[in-house]
């Protein structure tokens, strides 16, 4: 079963405060970071509205993957992909009623200070994340 994370309108996963994201992990020295904040550019700048939140969607599904531990809790749903307009048209549909089985486990909630020492590793390469 493959792991997902609710959206920001739905179920959040873990709240990671855009303060953090800025003056701690944009701060590593490296170009690892350098990298990062060049792609979130328009996020550090403000032309992105973020509400104080900074949701890595990407890397919490990669964190899971990674360290399953890090997940703390996660419910399982049916999910169908929407083609034809009838409710959404291209997106993923969570099935909240149906009966049938699962394909997907939908994080819900995650170990916070484990999942920033490991973004903090990914900038940092030179030392594993559970040291």
């Amino acid at each position: 079963m493959l792991p997902t994370i609710g959206s920001e309108n739905q179920i959040p996963a873990i709240l990671i405060l855009q303060d953090w994201r800025l003056n701690v992990l944009g701060k590593q020295n490296t170009p690892e970071c350098d990298f990062m904040n060049l792609i979130e550019k328009n996020l550090l700048e403000g032309r992105v509205k973020v509400e104080g939140i900074w949701r890595p969607h990407d890397s919490t599904v990669t964190a899971a993957l990674i360290e399953p531990s890090v997940v703390k809790s996660s419910v399982s749903h049916p999910v169908w992909m929407e083609l034809h307009g009838q409710h959404t048209k291209g997106q993923l549909v969570i099935d909240y009623n149906s009966k049938e089985e699962s394909h997907i486990r939908i994080i819900t909630g995650m170990d916070g200070p484990l999942f920033q020492k490991m973004l903090i590793w990914t900038l940092n390469s030179n030392k594993f994340y559970t040291d």
